[in-house]
């Protein structure tokens, strides 16, 4: 659902006057709800939570007291906005901007725009986020369970039907806080457009997490080469009033079918992490080396839980000890297992060091010949779990 402030972003609410409630601009917005003077007469019953309420305060010309008792109802039962149309009366009374800012119910004056256009404007936006929602769950449960490619298919062609037999994804995150809020500010335009003269596109945009996922189809006779795919989602974002400068972007570049949609997206999600650990504007999956490796052990629950078993040994260790094995493990693993760089970093003695290596490949049961390779892997993912902040259920 859309909240309040999203609401104030739409093109025909931007000369709305603020006058209180900024602590309610986080509200939740379920349907938009015209208040008039058959209100009055019904009880205000169909006014509730989640309503955003318009009035144009026509009848306060004579009989000013009911819209003003009607406007102290609704903030009672604690609506999530509403809009005065000033027309016809420019005052509104200090004890209801008071009650209103008590109640977190923001309040907004405007003069120019349709009560029409704004319900139309308002629905569509509600009808938007929750498409594109719709879609942003889909992508999230082929890519959690790997179904089978025949219902990966489907989901591609619900969510464009319109695809060709090949894609590509990219999946696009911003770089700084400006570029989060320029995504939302959009993304409901973006769409809006996308669903209403879909059939004209060969690619859609899914809003996923912080950023989105495009995903580009192709017939099988058109396949883009790698070094076309940046620009061609660079003019993609430049077209939908995006600076693509300001954002990160991971592609997937291995040509894929739509049956194997969510492994094209894993791809991307990926090679956009490598985007931003590496502060690199764009990366192609084919360029993000161990990283192709690491990573699906790190997306994985049962891998994880089983290297963080590891890590808790290392863990206890030190907090009964008084030790640092597994902050030396860290940089002995980021130093590419130079000790005499870790011992500097860390400023203890490479005899220190390679005591503590041989201990922790002690407590975690390594073999000794192997036990870099070991290390790393376990390090690398506990590490790199740790940057990317992966929620799995605990045992």
């Amino acid at each position: 659902m859309l909240k309040v402030n999203e609401i104030m972003q739409l093109s025909l609410f931007k000369n709305f006057k603020f006058v209180c409630g900024e602590d309610g601009l986080d509200n939740p917005v379920v349907c938009v709800v015209i208040l008039e003077y058959e209100s009055i007469q019904t009880n205000y019953e169909g006014f509730n939570t989640g309503d955003f309420v318009l009035a144009s305060l026509f009848f306060t010309r004579d009989t000013p007291d009911f819209v003003y008792k009607a406007l102290e109802t609704v903030i009672k039962r604690r609506v999530s906005a509403i809009a005065l149309k000033t027309t016809f009366s420019e005052a509104i009374p200090q004890y209801l901007i008071e009650l209103a800012a008590e109640y977190n119910v923001p309040l907004f004056t405007f003069s120019n725009a349709y009560m029409e256009d704004l319900i139309i404007n308002i629905n569509e936006s509600l009808k938007t986020k929750s498409q594109y929602l719709v879609y942003e769950e889909k992508l999230h449960n082929i890519i959690d369970t790997s179904p089978d490619p025949h219902t990966v298919k489907n989901v591609a062609k619900e969510i464009n039907p319109t695809f060709h037999p090949y894609l590509f994804t990219a999946y696009i995150t911003p770089i700084d806080e400006v570029s989060s809020i320029t995504i939302h500010s959009y993304f409901k335009r973006l769409v809006y457009k996308q669903f209403r003269d879909r059939n004209s596109y060969d690619y859609s945009f899914v809003k996923y997490n912080s950023g989105i996922i495009l995903i580009y189809s192709y017939p099988d006779t058109s396949i883009p080469k790698p070094d076309s795919l940046l620009f061609m989602i660079e003019s993609l974002l430049t077209e939908i009033e995006f600076n693509p400068a300001t954002f990160y972007i991971g592609i997937s570049d291995i040509p894929a079918k739509l049956s194997t949609l969510d492994v094209s997206v894993r791809h991307a999600i990926y090679t956009n992490f490598v985007c931003r650990k590496n502060q690199e504007h764009s990366i192609h999956y084919t360029q993000t080396g161990i990283y192709q490796y690491l990573l699906p052990l790190v997306y994985s629950p049962l891998v994880y839980h089983n290297v963080r078993e590891k890590i808790n040994l290392l863990i206890e260790y030190d907090s009964s000890y008084s030790s640092n094995l597994l902050d030396t493990m860290i940089v002995y693993i980021k130093n590419n297992g130079d000790i005499k760089q870790t011992s500097s970093e860390i400023f203890q003695h490479t005899n220190t060091v390679r005591y503590r290596i041989k201990k922790a490949a002690s407590i975690l049961s390594l073999d000794e010949e192997n036990s870099y390779e070991s290390l790393f892997l376990l390090i690398s993912i506990y590490t790199l779990h740790q940057q990317i902040k992966v929620d799995y259920p605990e045992d």
